[in-house]
């Protein structure tokens, strides 16, 4: 009986010790997985550190080149008009001509720049024919900063801008192979115009044509199994995001707007691109360059991952759908502590959910938001969304 209790004992004795060894390593492995976790995250502040300072570098670059292109064009054409979220403009390889696409309005406006002995109307057409066979097979590759995607040196663009977008009298879609004759009968058919110039400068000639009557249709058509695809992954209303990148950048790739927003959803790449990048892929949550977020397909992306991260985090709790809606849309535009501010006054989230929800009325939320928002652009981007919404509602109707 003793050697059965003293073998109990040893075995209780034994089982203590063994828990307690369990206890020590469950505990050492909870510290390092606690000292992982923190090296990780200094890991990430010096990654992103590295990144804003490589991107601060990239952009000094960029706006250097741009400070020499654009000195060069203001000494030859007298002034420098840039392309914006509505319109593409280019200048050709020699700079002596320019072709400026509003997307907005629908037409091409082609200039160029003749010495004033060159003022023979046979020249000024061949001239002008040239430009417009330039812009209507242009990549978006002739620019102060040519358009690159971020695969190697691949221009971000396989097929021409305007590829589809431009119809001849007889209402034939202008293709490569009637690219030149378009052009020859344009410029016989088309008003040119000479514009003023100081003294002593090149003349200059100034032609305008229409782009196709459906050229929005057109230049989305290309981008929509794109947009389906992203709708899907992040549950979001296909016909907004339509509308948000109708007025964002009137399907144009190539926009660039004043405050650096970028491509078809114009974001901004220290802003909107990174919080969506950074919810996409944390491990690479680098500043994406502009070349990145030219490339249709990545630009569409992230612009659906950040309007999903407006309406299910920044604006998830707000109750009412179309509440929520209309806030997700505004936020997109100019951020979410701005549309708190158009409900309390502040920029604040957390209490102007608060305020939202004790609205719970989608038409007073609208108006409160049309009326308060910070920004006046703001108030007209919403309207316009909004507005644009039904365009884009199944089945499409323009």
């Amino acid at each position: 009986m003793k050697v059965l209790f003293n073998n109990m004992k040893t075995l209780i004795i034994n089982a203590v010790a063994i828990i307690g060894m369990s206890a020590l390593a469950v505990c050492a492995q909870q510290n390092e997985f606690s000292d992982y976790k923190n090296h990780q995250a200094i890991q990430r502040e010096r990654f992103a550190a590295q990144s804003q300072a490589e991107f601060d570098r990239w952009s000094k670059k960029n706006e250097d080149d741009f400070k020499t292109f654009k000195k060069a064009i203001i000494k030859e054409w007298g002034e420098y008009i840039s392309s914006s979220n509505r319109q593409w403009v280019e200048f050709s390889g020699d700079t002596k001509s320019c072709s400026i696409v509003d997307f907005a309005k629908g037409t091409v406006t082609i200039e160029v720049l003749l010495p004033r002995i060159d003022t023979a109307q046979s020249i000024i057409k061949s001239k002008l024919a040239g430009a417009i066979v330039r812009v209507l097979t242009s990549k978006g590759t002739v620019a102060a900063i040519p358009i690159k995607t971020q695969r190697s040196s691949d221009f971000a663009f396989t097929k021409p801008i305007l590829s589809n977008q431009v119809v001849d009298s007889a209402g034939s879609t202008v293709a490569p192979e009637n690219i030149n004759a378009f052009a020859n009968r344009t410029v016989e058919t088309g008003a040119i115009t000479a514009a003023p110039m100081p003294e002593n400068a090149d003349e200059k000639y100034v032609l305008t044509f229409p782009l196709a009557p459906d050229h929005l249709a057109r230049r989305m058509a290309p981008f929509l199994p794109l947009v389906k695809k992203y709708c899907v992954k992040y549950d979001l209303d296909q016909a907004q995001v339509l509308a948000i990148m109708h007025t964002e950048s009137y399907f144009n790739p190539l926009a660039r707007s004043n405050e650096n927003a970028i491509g078809l959803m114009q974001l901004v790449p220290e802003k909107g691109a990174y919080e969506a990048l950074k919810f996409i892929n944390d491990s690479a949550a680098a500043i994406p360059r502009a070349e990145y977020l030219y490339d249709p397909e990545t630009n569409i992306e992230l612009g659906c991952a950040y309007l999903y991260l407006l309406k299910t985090r920044a604006f998830g709790e707000v109750a009412n759908k179309e509440c929520r809606m209309y806030c997700s849309i505004a936020g997109y535009n100019t951020g979410s502590l701005n549309v708190a501010y158009a409900f309390i006054g502040q920029r604040n989230l957390a209490p102007a959910i608060i305020a939202i929800n004790s609205i719970n009325n989608s038409g007073e939320v609208y108006d409160r938001l049309v009326h308060n928002l910070p920004f006046v652009e703001t108030r007209y981007y919403l309207e316009n969304v909004v507005k644009r919404v039904p365009l884009y509602q199944q089945p499409l109707s323009f």
